[in-house]
């Protein structure tokens, strides 16, 4: 019996010894303090104190690139002289190339054939004649009022236009005309002449603040007139009236805002 009792005895402990083993060497032969998957981590304690977790490192966000991008909408570009022929009333044509590009926009056209532009800017000359006695060096006044009465489009003059003005009415997609001081604009393509007015006028169809620029069609530059792009400040400067007293563009700052007819 005592025997027995003995053989009992050291076979516990021997099997208490490999359990302990085998439990080292295999920690999956005991249940885990970890949670198993799917179990929260606060369904469990270690030591009687809630699991501090690790903090996760977040990568600071990258910022998207900006984009420099146009604010800008086509509209169809006609020379001053559409033939090339810079004589007669061609030679300061600037106003009536500018009410062209901009019929052409209201009518929907991409381009305007030069043979139809000279078309249209004989008319205009025609009824400048009849009106004023000349078609030279058309004011904010006048240019304005041939609009409204022999074009597809309305106008109105705004008086000192601020450069958010300008850039709202491009956004609401109307062009604007403006009568400008040449020599100021500093355009290398265009030979203003010393001894006479530097009157200027160009559609501006669009702007980029990223770059503080506006687009223009700029009917009096063959080469680069499309499209052509004159720094906010230097533009800004150089929006000033003609003044018929001086015959100089001496007059205050103008600007013509355009829109179209209501249909009838």
């Amino acid at each position: 019996m005592i025997i027995f009792l003995g053989l009992i005895i050291v076979g516990y402990f021997f099997t208490a010894k490999i359990v302990g083993e085998n439990t080292e060497k295999n920690p999956a032969n005991y249940k885990s303090s970890q949670p198993e998957a799917g179990q929260s981590g606060a369904d469990f304690t270690v030591g009687g104190k809630p699991p501090v977790k690790e903090p996760k490192i977040l990568e600071t966000p990258k910022m998207p690139e900006k984009k420099i991008a146009d604010v800008v909408f086509d509209i169809p570009y006609v020379n001053e002289a559409p033939l090339g022929v810079f004589a007669g009333p061609w030679k300061n044509a600037c106003e009536e190339a500018s009410i062209t590009m901009v019929e052409g926009y209201y009518l929907g056209k991409k381009t305007i054939e030069n043979k139809e532009a000279e078309e249209f800017m004989n008319m205009l000359f025609e009824k400048e004649n009849i009106l004023y006695g000349s078609n030279s060096n058309s004011d904010a006044a006048r240019t304005a009022e041939i609009i409204n009465k022999y074009s597809s489009y309305s106008a109105f003059i705004k008086e000192n236009p601020t450069l958010e003005e300008i850039k709202s009415e491009i956004n609401q997609g109307r062009p604007v005309l403006t009568p400008n001081y040449g020599f100021g604009l500093k355009n290398p393509n265009i030979p203003f002449l010393l001894s006479g007015s530097s009157y200027h006028m160009v559609v501006v169809i669009g702007y980029n603040d990223q770059t503080r620029e506006f687009i223009t069609n700029d009917s009096g530059d063959a080469k680069t007139g499309t499209g052509y792009r004159y720094g906010y400040d230097l533009f800004m400067s150089t929006v000033r009236d003609y003044d018929y007293s001086t015959n100089k563009v001496s007059g205050p700052s103008r600007a013509i805002f355009t829109f179209p007819k209501p249909a009838l």
